[in-house]
């Protein structure tokens, strides 16, 4: 999706900082903060941004949208730990080959 500037609510990037609720620790979010969130990005998600006569802009709705992929690729990223936790561990080398034999003879039991 692109900045539209007739629906959005454009706003210069320098001012981000203004409009965004302040930290845990009662501090603005820093520019640069805001900087890398346009150029880098944050777990792979880049902040949308539009230049205009030279000087960059993004919009709420982009913050908005920015916002909830960061966190949704974040509580992915936590789901996932999660789930792979709960993965049992391989088995080791003596446990395969013992479970192969044991499935082996059940296989021979049933005449397959």
């Amino acid at each position: 999706m692109s900045i539209d500037l007739f629906s959005h609510h454009p706003l210069r990037i320098a001012s981000v900082p203004n409009v965004l609720p302040q930290t845990r620790k009662g501090k603005r979010v820093h520019h640069a903060s805001v900087y890398r969130w346009w150029a880098r990005g944050v777990s792979g998600i880049k902040l949308e941004t539009i230049i205009i006569s030279g000087e960059r802009y993004t919009s709420r709705e982009a913050l908005q949208q920015f916002f909830e992929a960061v966190t949704k690729a974040r509580d992915g990223a936590r789901e996932s730990a999660v789930t792979s936790a709960k993965t049992p561990p391989p088995k080791s080398p003596a446990a395969r080959r013992k479970s192969n034999r044991d499935a082996e003879r059940a296989l021979i039991q049933r005449g397959a």
